[in-house]
């Protein structure tokens, strides 16, 4: 999998479906507390394993009804640094 984007990301060897299995719960009751864990996804996203990127997106677009505005710097990191 390294190989098939140059070697810019490590990986764990997660499959999608069980990366998504592995997080689904804990995004879920996150989902219930309306609000974003920055911290979290700060530290998720310095991970070097793509799955901890991939970690945060699906985490953001679970409760995308309650992003704002106001996040767009936030997003804007993630989309611009990796």
């Amino acid at each position: 999998m390294e190989s098939s984007i140059r070697n810019k990301f490590k990986f764990y060897g997660l499959k999608t479906p069980e990366r998504r299995q592995s997080y689904h719960d804990f995004i879920k009751r996150e989902k219930k507390n309306k609000k974003i864990d920055w911290a979290l996804l700060n530290q998720a996203w310095k991970d070097e394993h793509r799955e901890a990127q991939y970690f945060v997106c699906d985490y953001l677009i679970a409760p995308e009804k309650y992003l704002t505005f106001e996040y767009i710097d936030h997003i804007f990191y993630y989309v611009k640094s990796k």
